[in-house]
């Protein structure tokens, strides 16, 4: 098995050491990047040969998913594939679908086991891997449903037939990388269709 290359953006330098502790004790991982500074390691992150980024959830200067967000628009823009697994203080299924949402593979919390820690950075770098569609499905469903708009039917009825296949899968619950790769387009277009119905 070839070895897997992490990196680790905590701002929490206990939290940010004790993960590096537990990836260093497998044969089989290796951290190759270690930042602190949410801003640098935007900027950092990209160019760095990484198959899992493990990003603390709070960052400085940046609320919500929002950190997660840029970093993911920045590693897909320069053509770096690796996923993001975000770390949360706790793992409730708002705080994941939020990671999930804005670009991140999953989330783990902080209370989770170095084994489950462990288990799910290297089902992460699988580039198969994909959140459990009941997840998916459940919690979406649990979202309050709302009416077309004008604006929003006028922006569905311009879509191309790849946008509109596009938007089926990702409703069905099918991953951004899945059907950024389905389609041979980068992520980053893929998320921008979304996102550019979700403000409507």
């Amino acid at each position: 098995m070839s070895e897997l290359r992490v990196g680790l953006i905590v701002n929490n330098d206990l939290v940010r050491s004790g993960r590096n502790m537990v990836i260093s004790s497998q044969p089989d991982m290796r951290v190759v990047l270690e930042e602190s500074d949410s801003q640098v390691a935007i900027t950092r992150a990209p160019d760095y040969l990484v198959d899992v980024l493990v990003a603390a959830h709070s960052q400085h200067g940046f609320t919500g998913s929002g950190f997660v967000e840029k970093l993911s628009n920045a590693l897909y823009a320069s053509g770096n594939d690796a996923s993001i697994l975000v770390l949360a203080p706790f793992a409730t299924d708002q705080a994941r679908w939020e990671a999930i949402q804005s670009g991140a593979a999953d989330l783990v919390g902080m209370e989770a086991s170095g084994e489950e820690f462990l288990k799910r950075v290297r089902a992460i770098a699988k580039s198969d891997y994909v959140v459990d569609q009941k997840f998916v499905k459940s919690f979406g469903s649990a979202q309050p449903s709302v009416a077309l708009s004008r604006e929003l039917e006028a922006a569905l009825q311009a879509l191309t037939n790849d946008q509109r296949t596009q938007l089926s899968l990702a409703l069905s619950g099918q991953s951004e990388h899945d059907i950024a790769k389905k389609f041979d387009v980068s992520k980053l277009r893929v998320r921008q269709l979304l996102d550019s119905l979700l403000i409507i």
